[in-house]
């Protein structure tokens, strides 16, 4: 199982991961998030780390927590640097036989349902960026989602609904993780 711990102290307009391990950690998904052309920028005590370029995607699912939490006036996107930033890897899965299932906060809901919070424009957004077809699920942990991302086949990508719609993720909750 992998971890994902995020560090953008050398370019804000990049969202770099780095991986370590972590037993028992959302066994249900792999999760990886390494731009590919950016591992040297990854801060780690060692570099024996899996990359994403490690890994044998054909087939397998990947759940990628994202940063799509991007400014809006009016329910627009007012500027997509930070799903701009997140298409490398999406593509590099994508490429190579996975079916992408994407995760991120929009804004400060508390913890409850806001349509003004919705990644369903970030969903939309992210179709018109990619040559795949770019599905929503309304749920972010739950059957509804679960269902949603076992129906998903190689080349197909799954946006999840707001993180921040459950009040367990800013508690870091490993019941939710668990789901």
């Amino acid at each position: 199982d992998f971890f994902l711990r995020k560090s953008r102290t050398w370019d804000v307009k990049r969202e770099i991961m780095c991986i370590g391990t972590v037993h028992g950690y959302v066994s249900r998904f792999l999760l990886a998030m390494i731009p590919h052309d950016s591992l040297e920028h990854c801060e780690t005590e060692t570099m024996n780390k899996k990359t994403i370029k490690d890994i044998d995607w054909q087939g397998k699912k990947a759940l990628v927590r994202v940063d799509f939490n991007v400014p809006l006036s009016d329910g627009v996107i007012t500027d997509d640097a930070r799903i701009q930033a997140a298409l490398p890897t999406i593509k590099y899965l994508l490429d190579h036989g996975a079916a992408v299932i994407l995760m991120s906060h929009l804004g400060r809901p508390k913890g409850e349902p806001d349509p003004q919070f919705s990644l369903q424009v970030a969903a939309d957004h992210l179709a018109t960026l990619i040559d795949a077809p770019v599905q929503f699920s309304e749920q972010t942990t739950g059957p509804e989602a679960v269902a949603a991302a076992a129906a998903l086949q190689p080349g197909q990508v799954l946006v999840l609904e707001n993180t921040r719609f459950d009040a367990r993720e800013k508690k870091n909750d490993p019941a939710m993780a668990a789901e």
